[in-house]
């Protein structure tokens, strides 16, 4: 499984995909069976990670789908309501929807999913809002809990 985190370090709430990708890295129960990049706010970046990679990916990343401040969206990247949120989640220079698109022309296996967290605020200079604070363990237990979900699935036994 590959985690992929998306946003902006140094604005606010946007820090959230790579700040959850650098906790989950440090996790034991994670590390051997994952792997983890910052793809920062580069979306031709997020293509070559993607066109590359024969792993299952989850992409986390921030967003404005009327949610409450820390909530959570978990979405396969297949689903077509997808497109009809691709404005609140936009990856600066394009897309979500138009980056997924252009891998999966280059690479026609890739399955992923998306793990958005609802924004309080993208604001130069800020630092992750305190619902998102508040939140990160509960947001990382579930990126855990369904990356592992997804691998038993995957398993040969199932």
């Amino acid at each position: 499984m590959q985690i992929i985190g998306v946003g902006n370090r140094l604005m606010g709430d946007d820090a959230v995909g790579p700040v959850l990708a650098d906790e989950l890295s440090r996790d034991p129960e994670l590390r051997g069976t994952h792997s983890f990049t910052d793809a920062g706010t580069d979306s031709f970046y997020l293509l070559d990670l993607l066109r590359d990679t024969e792993q299952e990916v989850i992409i986390l990343d921030c967003g404005d789908f009327g949610g409450q401040p820390g909530d959570i969206l978990y979405l396969d990247m297949r689903d077509k309501s997808i497109e009809s949120r691709s404005r609140s989640l936009e990856l600066h220079a394009c897309s979500l929807q138009e980056i997924w698109a252009m891998a999966c022309t280059l690479n026609p296996g890739l399955q992923g999913h998306l793990l958005a967290v609802q924004s309080a605020g993208i604001i130069p200079g800020q630092e992750l809002s305190q619902e998102i604070v508040r939140n990160l363990n509960y947001i990382k237990e579930t990126i855990k809990g369904n990356s592992q979900r997804h691998a038993e699935q995957k398993s040969p036994d199932h």
